[in-house]
């Protein structure tokens, strides 16, 4: 009789600490009263800007989520990223670390670090705008959210300083929608541009948008109010 309750006891004991642990795992995101990511102006630009650039959007079960990726070399810009979608509670608080990533093509370790954001259906519509069976495109109305602060997530995350210019490696999409977003650039900011063109291993051509040094000071007066300290070499600062 006294092992039958000891083995009730620890049975009690052990499925109320297992729930109370699955619950608290459950509510590890956290709630910001009143808050919504698709009001959030600043929140669209930096996902608009990551599109165009190295980050991603995928969905899962139905919702969105947004992928950072970038190599060790930039640790405090993707940390500064994180932080700006763990204060809004877009994110896991958890400090995302550098880990190795061995490319299979290319025989080559590299080390990276990423974090992902919580999977919202408040970011879906941007994944409809930007996905076409999967495929990521540049959108017709791109001159609608093309702030300068999705400019400026955009360069830090994918462009380089090639001669005096500037080189946005836009290398993953068509001819097309290079121009789209060559067009919105010169349209709003008034920043003219060329096609840089090269052509890849595969045999497919690849287009950047290349914005030359003329234009430099223009550019520069545009993003430099949101760029992260360690991404000004990219400005020739």
């Amino acid at each position: 009789m006294l092992g039958f309750f000891s083995r009730t006891l620890f049975n009690i004991v052990f499925f109320t600490t297992f729930s109370l642990l699955l619950a608290a795992k459950r509510t590890k995101r956290p709630v910001i009263d009143g808050y919504n990511a698709a009001d959030d102006n600043d929140v669209t630009s930096v996902l608009v800007g990551g599109l165009l650039g190295d980050s991603h959007c995928e969905l899962r079960h139905g919702n969105a989520r947004f992928t950072f990726k970038q190599g060790a070399i930039h640790k405090s810009y993707l940390l500064w990223l994180h932080s700006f979608f763990s204060t809004r509670g877009l994110c896991s608080t958890v400090i995302p670390d550098v880990t190795e990533e061995f490319n299979t093509k290319l025989n080559k370790l590299y080390y990276k670090i990423k974090f992902n954001t919580y999977t919202l259906k408040e970011f879906n519509w941007l994944h409809s705008m930007f996905y076409v069976n999967k495929i990521k495109i540049v959108p017709h109305n791109i001159d609608e959210y093309l702030t300068p602060l999705a400019v400026a997530i955009w360069l830090m995350d994918d462009a380089y300083k090639l001669n005096n210019g500037l080189l946005f490696s836009t290398h993953g999409f068509t001819l097309e929608d290079v121009h789209i977003l060559g067009k919105a650039l010169v349209s709003l900011y008034g920043i003219d541009y060329t096609i840089h063109t090269r052509t890849l291993k595969s045999g497919r051509k690849a287009y950047g948008i290349y914005i030359p040094q003329a234009y430099m000071d223009n550019l520069r007066s545009i993003v430099l109010p949101h760029m992260h300290p360690s991404m000004l070499y990219k400005l020739g600062l």
